[in-house]
């Protein structure tokens, strides 16, 4: 697939490094999740196994439906700290290998219907980026984000998305 309107041609299964780079080695993709509960307990960065070479941050969401600037706020609980999450992530890029934040969720829908929902959007990731130093990040667009209008059938090319994309987003590191 690629993603022309973001400025970039990238096979599935490839990582592009921040120098433009192109790797097709064997890629293990992982969500870490940021909360703790009994079913899944939290675990540290850095204990993700090694095997993992693309980790991906769960997640950055909008910080409501009327508002698409995104937050991410390490889960509370768990003695883990912003500054050792930043180390983690730099002893893990440090490895070779990438460390992603990932957007939306399943909970939380992702509308960008105006031109202030998108530079709030692509201000805010580009904030989280460089705020924990983030390789890039991953697309996780579900229910009502990726859902068109009644009578909009054609997805190749939707008259009704929710998405769309701005001169900004051109700036986001991929």
């Amino acid at each position: 697939p690629t993603n022309a309107d973001l400025g970039a041609d990238v096979a599935v299964g490839e990582i592009i490094d921040n120098d433009g780079a192109s790797s097709t080695d064997k890629v293990v993709v992982g969500y870490w999740q940021n909360w703790d509960n009994a079913a899944c307990p939290f675990l540290p960065l850095s204990e993700v196994p090694k095997a993992y070479n693309v980790i991906q941050v769960a997640f950055a969401t909008p910080v409501s439906h009327s508002d698409m600037t995104l937050t991410f706020e390490l889960t509370t609980g768990v003695n883990y700290t912003e500054a050792e999450f930043k180390g983690d992530i730099a002893d893990i890029q440090a490895q070779g290998r990438k460390v992603l934040i990932s957007i939306g969720g399943a909970n939380h829908p992702v509308e960008l219907n105006t031109e202030a929902d998108r530079d709030a959007f692509s201000s805010s990731l580009i904030d989280i980026i460089e705020r924990y130093g983030f390789d890039g990040f991953d697309i996780d667009f579900e229910g009502s984000s990726v859902i068109l209008d009644a009578g909009d059938l054609d997805f190749a090319n939707p008259t009704t998305p929710k998405i769309s994309i701005n001169s900004r987003s051109n700036s986001l590191p991929l």
